[in-house]
């Protein structure tokens, strides 16, 4: 096919310009108002694959509809792609899943269900059952949080196994849509477990980054944003506020995913993801971050478990109150006050983990099939 340019006649440049961005953003404004017509369906299509994907589809899907997490679409987010809302001030743990404009708008026929793998598997997989994800800085019912360097730690490791099993899962279904058989059979968990590992180390160029450095250059920053002054440095300063350290009880839990080992076999493969290697730069910036909040030697502190014990808490009663839909009223000796500002939006956990913004998402609200 052929296409003539148009010829541009003299005069008002300016004017020009504009009714042809005026004209690009209308037909962009139609091509919206197309995919939001058709995306119920879609969403509704693609939760179905699951499905298909025998026993590890089955436990995603009940874990996930376990859950209660519904499903929304809001094109109004350009922010990331999809985001898990986790922690409310008011509300308690959220759950909610809402897919942003980059979804809706992208061609990929699989995109909403390659969102909906990696966000239920930062809900089902890691809010769900590990308690350090909850001593967070957006948890205000939380008496501790987790100090900055091992918020940053986990944070890495979450979006490791998150990315890991939304490639795992895209691999399963390319190999069921192929397969001549009326049931797909997927192979057991120590079989998978194998790429699992190797995805988890992202290096894989499906993961839609450059490379590694890029990844770990994101999500450390994004998560040390959360302490410093544009996130909660203000709350983070409460006296009563407890920092503590990751250990490997959280690990452990995160580590085993469906049955399959996410980063190793061994407490000492494990260990080994306790160490950092920040890059001269980082390591500066955290030195600032802990410099404002007062937070001394990391290797001081005490770890979650035995600073919620220290508040009356055990590991199961601290889980079970930071997921509950409405929390209790908390004990003043084991939670901090909920800040006075009744719209304080909640926490973000999404590709790019960064704070979000409290939107009126549209329809629909589903769960996986």
């Amino acid at each position: 096919m052929t296409f003539k340019l148009p010829q541009n006649p003299q005069g008002d440049w300016a004017s020009i310009i504009q009714q042809q961005e005026a004209e690009a953003a209308a037909l962009a404004a139609r091509q919206l108002a197309q995919r939001m017509a058709i995306i119920t369906e879609e969403v509704k299509v693609q939760t179905g694959y699951f499905a298909q994907l025998g026993w590890l589809g089955r436990s995603f899907s009940e874990a996930f509809n376990k859950a209660a997490a519904p499903i929304d679409v809001d094109p109004k987010k350009t922010d990331c792609r999809a985001t898990l809302w986790t922690h409310g001030s008011i509300s308690g743990f959220l759950r909610e899943i809402t897919l942003g404009k980059g979804i809706v708008m992208d061609s990929n026929p699989l995109a909403i269900f390659g969102a909906l793998t990696h966000e239920g598997t930062h809900l089902v997989n890691q809010f769900e059952r590990v308690p350090a994800t909850h001593a967070s800085p957006y948890n205000t019912r939380s008496p501790v949080v987790l100090c900055p360097r091992d918020a940053v730690v986990l944070n890495i490791l979450i979006e490791r196994q998150a990315f890991a099993m939304e490639l795992l899962m895209d691999d399963l279904l390319a190999e069921a849509r192929k397969s001549d058989s009326e049931t797909y059979e997927v192979p057991p968990a120590s079989v998978l477990q194998v790429k699992l590992q190797e995805y988890a180390q992202m290096k894989n160029t499906r993961t839609r980054w450059e490379s590694e450095d890029a990844f770990l250059d994101s999500y450390r920053g994004g998560k040390m944003s959360d302490y410093e002054p544009n996130g909660r440095a203000d709350y983070l300063k409460n006296g009563n506020i407890g920092y503590v350290r990751l250990g490997l009880a959280d690990l452990r839990i995160l580590n085993d995913c469906f049955g399959m080992k996410t980063f190793g076999e061994t407490d000492e493969d494990l260990s080994k993801l306790l160490t950092s290697d920040f890059t001269p730069e980082q390591q500066a910036r955290l030195d600032q971050i802990n410099s404002d909040l007062g937070v001394g030697n990391e290797e001081d502190l005490p770890l979650l478990e035995d600073a919620l014990a220290a508040h009356g808490m055990t590991i199961d009663a601290y889980l079970k109150m930071s997921t509950s839909r409405i929390a209790p009223e908390p004990a003043p000796q084991t939670a901090l006050q909920a800040p006075s500002d009744p719209k304080t939006p909640p926490a973000a956990n999404d590709d790019d983990l960064a704070p979000g913004v409290v939107v009126v998402a549209a329809a629909p609200k589903l769960a996986l099939a």
